[in-house]
């Protein structure tokens, strides 16, 4: 499931910021990316979201599985 809430983590990163997070389309690359980058916070591309969408969009992307939002539950009672 963790697996899961990176990549809505991801979906959701475009979405709000019209941009991908990582600036490649090489697949050796995107997947050291995935691994080692960790991309421009969405409020420095897209002023306007709150604080707790940044944080919510921050936690989901966070490269240890562990550090990320154990179900899509638990970023609900947090953050809506």
């Amino acid at each position: 499931i963790r697996s899961d809430i990176y990549s809505l983590g991801m979906v959701f990163y475009e979405l709000l910021t019209g941009q991908r997070p990582f600036k490649t389309s090489d697949r050796y690359e995107i997947e050291l990316w995935h691994r080692n980058e960790i991309p421009v916070p969405v409020n420095r591309l897209n002023s306007s979201l709150s604080p707790k969408i940044t944080a919510a969009i921050k936690t989901a992307l966070e490269k240890k599985q562990e550090n990320r939002f154990k179900s899509g539950r638990k970023y609900k009672n947090e953050y809506c």
